[in-house]
């Protein structure tokens, strides 16, 4: 939906307190008049209350169980062969369709003196592949393959979708996880799953973004998915706090030898590359690649707030047992005198309009008459108009799933999600922030917005996207 669509949706905060304190005081009136004659009897209540509990515990495992066979079908192996012979590992994923795989550069950097690379698809299965693409400030690398695997490509999730505390999935193949002495060589294309939390979005020293998570990685791991608990790609684990030491180990014969080898530094840190760092490169190379669809809701907050679910279930339950023992005589009478005493109860203590408006005033919220922050198209597609912000974020791009302004699908030079637009409001400042876009956003001065860095804008300031034929400005208006 375009933001212009959604502009029209909103309702002002006192007429919708207004709205809200008459639906409540009519449903509380409503039920005075319900005159329903229907006999039920005990079996067929327990029949009904039965059918509809056994549903919801049905619905439990569908939408709470993450993906995890079609991670793990997604999750492959990456060799490295240097020119001398020596082989490397790592882990890595399917993109695009299918003849794509990532993983990071560290871990295909042999290629860069003439070493080979490909992946391991399973027992006897390896397939060729090139790289076409790599950066060694963001430590990632992108395969074409000689063939297709027949594994399925991953869907991603971008840095808008993930919030701290998520649950992820760390999958991959760590090389002490195959331990000859230990376990069996089925266990070298088993893909290793341990589970986490996102800890904190951080930045690396050279500005990569990325998400320390304390989900169990190890040397083997690196380039491996992160997914959440939708099956979605939101990172691409690189490295954890380990430490460089000197042990003593047996050599062939028996002989302890100085050997160095590293340790973990800390609990439970690792880092995994955010998504947003790569899908800005797919763009660029005309890799096509799957986003997530922000519009499954109801999947989502069953995941992070399945006690909500529970808790509307039993006001449900509640609500069917109060309706049924209403339709007998003596409910009818009960239901009556309830609500006449609960009319009087809402009558005393629910707030006037006038009250809820000194309330919004008093904690600091948007007065009723006073400044607004907009934006304005200067030049391009939206020249003349004129967008209020009345949400706290503005995402300005082509993909109208994850944008608030959508430009139209032609506009190449704009990004899917191209930037992104905030307004603070105690310090009636405007923070402009490019979203990883492919030609850039810019200020008026020709300064390059950095990526992931917000810039401050002051009203009246101004701001293009790829060029100035897409030029905007903020400012405040007042409130009619």
């Amino acid at each position: 939906m375009s933001f212009r669509r959604r502009k029209k949706l909103m309702i002002s905060g006192a007429a919708r307190n207004k709205y809200q304190a008459s639906n409540i005081r009519h449903q509380a009136e409503g039920v005075c008049f319900m005159e329903i004659s229907y006999s039920c009897n005990r079996f067929e209540q327990a029949t009904l209350i039965a059918v509809m509990m056994m549903v919801l515990l049905h619905a439990v495992p569908v939408w709470a169980s993450p993906p995890i066979d079609e991670m793990k079908d997604s999750t492959v192996r990456i060799l490295c062969i240097s020119a001398n012979n020596d082989m490397g590992t790592g882990s890595g994923f399917i993109i695009g369709n299918g003849k794509h795989a990532v993983t990071n550069w560290h871990v295909v950097a042999c290629t860069a003196g003439g070493g080979k690379t490909g992946i391991l698809c399973g027992q006897n299965c390896a397939v060729k592949g090139e790289v076409i693409w790599k950066s060694e400030k963001k430590d990632l690398a992108i395969l074409k393959l000689e063939q297709e695997t027949g594994k399925p490509p991953v869907e991603f999730a971008g840095g808008d979708m993930v919030e701290d505390a998520e649950t992820v999935y760390a999958l991959g193949f760590p090389g002490a996880a195959d331990d000859g002495q230990i376990v069996g060589s089925q266990s070298v294309t088993q893909v290793k799953i341990s589970r986490g939390i996102i800890s904190a979005s951080v930045s690396s020293q050279v500005g990569t973004k990325l998400y320390q998570n304390d989900a169990a990685i190890n040397p083997g791991n690196s380039g491996g998915p992160l997914f959440n608990e939708y099956g979605e790609v939101v990172g691409i684990n690189v490295a954890k706090a380990l430490a460089a030491v000197v042990v003593l180990r047996p050599d062939e014969v028996g002989v302890p030898v100085p050997t160095i080898t590293r340790v973990p530094e800390g609990e439970g840190i690792g880092w995994a590359i955010q998504a947003d760092e790569l899908l800005s490169e797919l763009e660029k190379l005309g890799i096509p690649y799957n986003e997530a669809d922000e519009t499954d809701y109801i999947a989502r907050v069953w995941q992070r707030y399945p006690e909500m679910f529970w808790g509307i279930a039993c006001s449900l339950m509640l609500s069917l047992l109060a309706l049924l023992f209403a339709f007998t005589q003596r409910g009818r009478v009960m239901v009556r005198e309830a609500v006449s005493k609960s009319r009087a109860v809402v009558s005393k203590r629910f707030p006037s309009e006038s009250d809820l408006r000194g309330f919004k005033n008093l904690v600091g919220l948007r007065p009723v008459v006073g400044l607004r922050p907009v934006l304005k198209g200067i030049t391009g597609d939206f020249a003349g108009s004129v967008f209020e912000m009345d949400e706290d974020l503005l995402a300005i791009g082509r993909n109208p799933r994850l944008c608030q302004l959508v430009f139209p699908g032609n506009a190449t030079d704009i990004s899917k999600r191209h930037c992104i637009l905030r307004y603070d409001v105690i310090k009636r400042v405007f923070l402009l922030e490019d979203a990883w876009s492919a030609n850039g956003t810019f200020l008026i001065s020709g300064e390059h917005v950095r990526p992931g860095t917000p810039y401050m804008l002051k009203p009246g300031d101004r701001f293009y996207l790829s060029d100035p034929n897409n030029l905007f400005e903020v400012g405040l208006e007042k409130e009619s």
